[in-house]
């Protein structure tokens, strides 16, 4: 079964490939913000009666919210730059079905030599990637949230940041968000 000469199920295969490539990078990632999140908050959520699946998700996963929009907008970036895999594997083709921007323009900068077209294919993918970030960014994080899932509070002595643990129309509000705010350690 031929799956890159097929133009039919070449770009499939080259998905399933980058993918292959890409998956234990992220969930690295995810682990090492989920092993970030403090022992004491599940210790308190289990202790006000909530199961795991409750703990992951009203409890956990907005915790990792700010892992996973960055993850989010890595692979997006990541993916409209991507060059080397589909240029080694297809080198476009067959046809143009796994055509990206990336081969695009090596092919007319570098093998019909016209570089001044290459270097204009090359100037709309940094302007479609940086229009694409900043729209991401935007989008995930709402009316201008921070990307960090964090909010300043005042009170008077100088600025310090809270945890945002207290999950709207939730039932946990995290001990340790209470210990901070009301004796400022």
């Amino acid at each position: 079964m031929d799956l890159l000469g097929n133009p039919r199920t070449a770009l499939y295969t080259v998905i399933g490939v980058i993918a292959w490539q890409f998956t234990p990078f992220y969930m690295v990632y995810c682990m090492a913000a989920y092993t970030n999140i403090s022992t004491d908050v599940f210790e308190a959520a289990r202790i006000d009666g909530a199961t795991r699946g409750q703990y992951f998700r009203k409890i956990a996963l907005p915790l990792l919210k700010p892992s996973l929009k960055s993850a989010a907008i890595l692979s997006m970036v990541g993916s409209l730059k991507y060059f080397d895999l589909v240029y080694v594997m297809t080198g476009g083709g067959p046809g143009t079905s796994t055509e990206l921007m990336a081969t695009y323009m090596y092919k007319y900068s570098f093998s019909k030599f016209n570089m001044g077209y290459g270097s204009t294919v090359a100037a709309g993918m940094f302007i479609l990637i940086s229009v694409v970030s900043l729209v991401t960014v935007k989008l995930l994080n709402g009316k201008g949230g921070k990307l960090d899932g964090r909010q300043q509070e005042g009170d008077g002595k100088g600025e310090r940041q809270l945890d945002l643990c207290y999950i709207a129309g939730g039932y946990l509000d995290c001990h340790r968000c209470h210990a901070l705010y009301l004796y400022g350690s």
